[in-house]
């Protein structure tokens, strides 16, 4: 199995748990301040927010931030993405190279991405126990 899909596998499923889990928090924050919330949990952003667009663009050694915006076509090598759960984003045929992490300034977020990294590192962990056993 080559590198990349070793690293896009965990990344996906980051992404995606992340994306899940911020969703709810989000909608949990926005009962507290405004008792009559009428979006269900799951959805706590609009269908048509308005995503920024970047299409084709290489980010290297830098921290991207991706509340709010759609990378189509781009390429990550060697990036910190930032989520701060306050806006929807979406990946698009994009490539992941080199190492990667993630950061945020929101409590909520980062105590997801340490549980998720726990999570991560147990699969890890199972993957290489002796005698085959995952």
């Amino acid at each position: 199995m080559s590198d990349r899909i070793k690293t896009a596998r965990p990344l996906m499923v980051l992404i995606c748990a992340l994306a899940l889990v911020m969703g709810q928090a989000a909608g949990k924050m926005a009962r507290a301040e405004q008792s009559a919330n009428p979006q269900p949990l799951a959805n706590n952003f609009r269908e048509d927010y308005p995503l920024k667009e970047y299409r084709g663009k290489t980010y290297k050694d830098e921290t991207v931030q991706i509340d709010g915006n759609e990378f189509i076509d781009c390429t990550f090598d060697n990036v910190t993405l930032k989520f701060d759960g306050q806006a929807p984003f979406r990946f698009t045929n994009d490539h992941f190279q080199g190492k990667f992490g993630f950061t945020s300034d929101n409590p909520i977020v980062k105590s997801t991405m340490a549980l998720l990294g726990t999570f991560i590192k147990m699969e890890n962990a199972a993957q290489t126990q002796p005698n085959g056993h995952k």
